[in-house]
């Protein structure tokens, strides 16, 4: 299962409102909080690291703020998961490679079923959260609520 944490929740909110509000320019970083009811000290941070995940660009000045670095649509809702949270998964094992480590109860991973089916739950959800993009939501105000 996929939990959300409070920092990858607000992530998705701010960059749903980012996306709706991208044919305005660079959108301030107090006005992105405020809209999305997020602390700003908080989400400073978050842009941050969304910012060194490529996600988002920053821009200086008086009409400064974060735009996208690409495309909403290009976006996918997958990556900003893995920019704020790490790799889809609970189980170790299924940990991308150079991070791939055995289970602490892991007798032979090759062998392990438990491995085989969690590995297409996992790649069924990263299947899914890759394919719809932050754009899908920029217009949604029920989605925003996450």
């Amino acid at each position: 299962m996929i939990a959300l944490t409070r920092k990858c929740r607000y992530a998705l909110r701010a960059l749903f409102y980012l996306a709706g509000e991208h044919c305005n320019g660079p959108i301030p970083i107090a006005q992105i909080a405020k809209a999305t009811h997020a602390p700003l000290d908080f989400l400073e941070a978050i842009f941050i690291e969304l910012r060194n995940a490529q996600i988002v660009e920053s821009r200086r000045g008086c009409y400064g703020g974060y735009v996208f670095a690409m495309p909403p649509q290009e976006v996918s809702i997958g990556a900003v998961i893995r920019a704020m949270d790490g790799p889809l998964t609970n189980l170790a094992c299924l940990v991308p490679p150079p991070h791939e480590r055995r289970c602490a109860d892991c007798v032979d991973g090759h062998t392990c079923q438990t491995r085989r089916f969690m590995r297409e739950v996992h790649d069924s959800a990263a299947a899914i959260l890759d394919r719809w993009p932050i754009s899908s939501f920029s217009s949604d105000a029920e989605s925003a609520q996450i």
